[in-house]
C-alpha cells in the first residue's frame, strides 16, 4: 500500500470529502476557462452562480436569453458568444489565474 494512498484515505477519514470551492476548484474553472477561451467567465456563472444548470437560469448575448441547464448548453452558449464577439472585434483578453 503506497503512503499517499495510505494519507489520502486518513485525510477522508477524517475530515470527510472537502467541499466544494476553495481554492483549487477557483483555479480549475480558471483553466477550463482559458482552454475553451470564455472571457467573459461564463463557467465561473455556471458553477457558482447558476449552481451546474440547477437554477435555470438565463444568459444573455446581442439582446437575447439562452436559459442554460447543461454543460452542453453552457459550452454551445460560449461558442456562440466567442464568435460573435470576433466577428465584431470587441474579444476581450483572457482572465488571469489569480
Amino acid at each position: 500500500m503506497s503512503i499517499q494512498w495510505k494519507l489520502s484515505r486518513n485525510f477522508l477519514r477524517r475530515e470527510g470529502n472537502p467541499p466544494l470551492g476553495g481554492r483549487f476548484v477557483d483555479m480549475y474553472v480558471n483553466v477550463v476557462e482559458m482552454a475553451v477561451g470564455d472571457c467573459a467567465r461564463m463557467v465561473t456563472w455556471f458553477v457558482y452562480e447558476n449552481d451546474f444548470g440547477k437554477r435555470g437560469l438565463e444568459a444573455w448575448f446581442d439582446d437575447k436569453p439562452t436559459k442554460i441547464t447543461t454543460a452542453l448548453q453552457l459550452y454551445y452558449f460560449v461558442l456562440k458568444r466567442e464568435e460573435g464577439e470576433n466577428k465584431r472585434g470587441d474579444r476581450k483578453q483572457p482572465p488571469l489565474l489569480v
